[in-house]
């Protein structure tokens, strides 16, 4: 029914201009030749909801000297929080696609309210696109977790301020809390989306979790997980494990073990995890791995073992002793 709109906005002659300098800052001024106001009010009257996508170029090995805390790359120019503001305030509903090859800036969409869903698309090449729409459509399920935190600020990052300092290396002076591990043990009230999140459009349960075999090299755990919704789909099945009274210094909690599940609407399965005993130890001052003394707890769900997590999924982890 927007399709008028399309065609409309595709006659015009800018709109290669746009294409092919969509990173200038002077690229509102350019759109709303083609696509002003008139245009996208008229089109919320066809579409109650409007898809708009936020990009960030990256590519391998070029990340190291261009990563800062600047509008533009972390955070949003002013440009595109105007064009996030204009389509938020003239549509009832609206969904954000994050086209990016690192981390940003998501306070805008965590503190929006108009903003009703954020698709995480990374960097998905030249079938990307079809993959985003059959997602968007509700042709797909989407599955995935997150494989990084996302922060509120930029230096909340613990190498944020010596990221820059070298084309040859970063310096990752918080040593065994690199990445969630960090965030987890010393700053959990500085995250925004934790590492391992990740929502679908059908939701699962964990139950009867279980130790089922405990060996010198490894460990076996199980636990039952039930799509609940009505929609088939994966589920990214995880285990943390976590030392208690332990001498030895550790993280917080660690991902051990991690399991993809097909599971159709109604069903259930019976997840079994092997862990090799080399993801339970722990890394000392000299680079080597040892076994911590204390206990083990391992917790298994879809998400970490966070009270964020918690809050953004309705559910916590289901907590084993060894």
């Amino acid at each position: 029914e927007i399709m008028p709109y399309y065609y409309q906005m595709m006659k015009s002659e800018d709109i290669m201009k746009i294409l092919v300098h969509f990173d200038r800052e002077d690229t509102l001024e350019r759109v709303k030749k083609v696509l002003p106001e008139e245009l996208y009010q008229g089109a919320k009257d066809f579409g109650g909801v409007a898809v708009f996508c936020v990009s960030r170029f990256s590519s391998e090995g070029d990340d190291n000297g261009d990563r800062t805390g600047e509008k533009g790359d972390f955070y949003l120019t002013d440009t595109e929080q105007k064009m996030v503001n204009d389509v938020t305030a003239a549509f009832k509903h609206s969904v954000v696609v994050l086209n990016i090859g690192g981390m940003i800036d998501v306070s805008w969409i965590k503190n929006n309210p108009k903003i009703d869903a954020a698709l995480l698309a990374w960097q998905a090449g030249m079938e990307g696109g079809l993959a985003i729409a059959d997602i968007l459509c509700g042709d797909v399920n989407p599955s995935g977790k997150l494989t990084d935190t996302f922060a509120k600020t930029f230096s909340d990052y613990p190498s944020a301020d010596s990221f820059n300092e070298s084309d040859d290396y970063v310096d990752y002076f918080e040593d065994i809390y690199v990445g969630y591990r960090y965030f987890e043990t010393f700053s959990k009230d500085d995250v925004l989306y934790p590492f391992g999140f990740g929502l679908s459009y059908t939701s699962f349960a964990y139950n009867n979790a279980k130790v089922i075999a405990n060996a010198e090299d490894k460990v076996q755990v199980s636990v039952e997980i039930t799509n609940t919704g009505d929609r088939n789909g994966i589920e990214k099945a995880q285990v943390y494990a976590k030392y208690t009274d332990s001498r030895t210094v550790t993280p917080n909690f660690q991902l051990c073990a991690i399991k993809s599940v097909k599971i159709a609407a109604g069903e259930k399965a019976e997840v079994e995890f092997e862990i090799d005993r080399y993801w339970l130890k722990a890394v000392i001052e000299d680079g080597s791995r040892v076994d911590p003394d204390g206990k083990i707890e391992f917790y298994i769900g879809g998400h970490q073992p966070d009270s964020l997590s918690d809050r953004l999924t309705g559910y916590s982890c289901l907590r084993i002793e060894l």
